[in-house]
């Protein structure tokens, strides 16, 4: 029973930094677009 809930715990836990690594490259690469977007916009003026 013990062991049970010792493997639950880590299976959340793994899925749990699992989710924030995915948010942190989802941010990354919302900035990488706007900085993208702006060095664009920059060069066609």
């Amino acid at each position: 029973m013990d062991a049970k809930i010792v493997l639950i715990v880590i299976v959340f836990i793994i899925l749990i930094s699992y989710q924030y690594t995915l948010n942190k490259i989802l941010k990354e690469l919302c900035e990488l677009k706007q900085v993208l977007k702006q060095i664009l916009s920059d060069n066609s003026k």
